[in-house]
């Protein structure tokens, strides 16, 4: 198989088109994000590993990754609302989070860190807002050293091993979202069933709109 391009949203700045067109944008004067914020919950957790890898194109010198943890959080919905401006970002530990939906008719997140992941280790929160495109690893360290200003702190070991399923395997990325990626949009964030809908079309490719820089691109 060729190189395959799929593309996928980043919160609230990435998504396909036909979500656009389902979900309005918010204007900007009506919700002014309060951050660092914390995530609610971390209602599941699953290992996962890919024998073709993928690279985020959205993060600078982001290295391919064949591995990683799929993980659905619970969040505060007003804070992922699509919006004509810039917007909270969902951080993951020292990245953001490879976000797969809005959440904003659920309050589910549904997302993917990738490579070798120590949950107990990882803060979840919502940074400041901005363009995905313009956060880099310097900025990202100045954002968790205001979440743990603010007393944001990961989650417990005894809460992970809880959520936590077993480990994964797939072929590549495209085979994850037809299967478990689909599956728990459709269980946690079931007003977004289109794009679940639409990972598993026959032909479930898509070129990356290069207004925006949510595209994965999995390698050869």
């Amino acid at each position: 198989m060729g190189k395959l391009t799929i593309l996928f949203s980043i919160l609230v700045c990435c998504v396909p088109a036909c979500l656009m067109i389902a979900y309005p944008i918010q204007e900007v004067e009506e919700y002014v994000a309060r951050t660092p914020a914390p995530v609610e919950d971390l209602v599941y957790a699953r290992p996962f590993a890919l024998s073709q890898g993928y690279r985020w194109s959205s993060v600078h010198d982001e290295p391919e990754s064949n591995s990683g943890v799929i993980v659905v959080l619970r969040v505060d919905p007003e804070l992922v609302v699509p919006r004509n401006a810039a917007s909270p970002i969902l951080y993951a530990g020292d990245r953001m989070l490879q976000a797969l939906n809005f959440g904003h008719t659920s309050g589910h997140v549904i997302g993917l860190i990738p490579g070798d992941v120590d949950l107990s280790e990882t803060l979840f929160w919502f940074g400041s807002p901005t363009a995905p495109g313009r956060v880099t690893p310097k900025s990202i360290r100045a954002e968790r050293a205001h979440a743990e200003e603010a007393g944001i702190r990961p989650f417990a070991a005894e809460k992970i091993e809880s959520v936590t399923k077993p480990a994964i395997e797939a072929t590549n990325l495209e085979a994850l979202l037809r299967g478990e990626l689909a599956d728990l949009v459709l269980e946690y964030a079931p007003g977004e069933g289109a794009l679940a809908r639409k990972w598993r079309l026959p032909e479930a490719k898509a070129e990356p709109d290069p207004s925006r820089p949510g595209a994965v691109k999995q390698q050869q």
